[in-house]
């Protein structure tokens, strides 16, 4: 894959995660779907994101920082 495209997945992947989601989304994700999601989240991109995601090799990945990017 190429950069942009994994960047955009991360941006994704975080932003389902850490960003309130609707209501009717939100029921849609059953916390089973959720903790996996986060473990993801946490073992994938905390290598380089740090594991509480505030950065590391690569910038943070927290909500405030995620909303100022462009949506996909």
């Amino acid at each position: 894959m190429h950069l942009k495209s994994i960047l955009k997945f991360l941006i994704l992947l975080v932003s389902l995660i850490l960003i309130p989601p609707i209501s009717a989304f939100n029921e849609a994700l059953s916390e089973v779907r959720q903790k996996q999601l986060i473990h993801l989240l946490k073992q994938d991109c905390g290598s380089c994101h740090g594991l509480t995601l505030k950065g590391g090799l690569g910038p943070a990945l927290l909500p405030d920082v995620l909303l100022s990017k462009p949506a996909l």
